[in-house]
């Protein structure tokens, strides 16, 4: 953000891929792996974000990714930690619904 506390448009454009992202997360078009990439792409591309907002953001994508990691592991065959596909869903649908709200909040602060 600037200055007067509103977003540059890269930055901006970066957000709304981001929840365009997620989106297409949501409807099944890309697989939880990509969506963690592109989250972790688009912050490292945006050019100013506040301290709080990214340790919140990168909290949510590190749920993600955990639980990426998970599906790779129960995918192989190997054991994993006792943890049921509905807890597993649980998480994503929270981490899902809090990057959608800190997104959203982001954006709509700066108009």
């Amino acid at each position: 953000m600037n200055e007067a506390g509103k977003l540059n448009q890269y930055d901006e454009r970066q957000l709304r891929l981001m929840l365009k992202s997620l989106i297409s997360f949501e409807k099944q078009q890309i697989e939880l792996n990509a969506l963690v990439g592109t989250l972790e792409f688009l912050l490292s591309v945006m050019e100013l974000v506040e301290d709080d907002w990214e340790e919140k953001f990168l909290s949510e994508v590190t749920t993600l990714g955990s639980i990426n990691a998970l599906v790779i592991i129960r995918a192989s065959g190997e054991e994993i930690p006792n943890i049921s596909i509905d807890q597993s869903d649980q998480l994503i649908n929270s981490a899902l619904s809090n990057l959608k709200a800190l997104i959203e909040r982001k954006i709509w602060i700066s108009r």
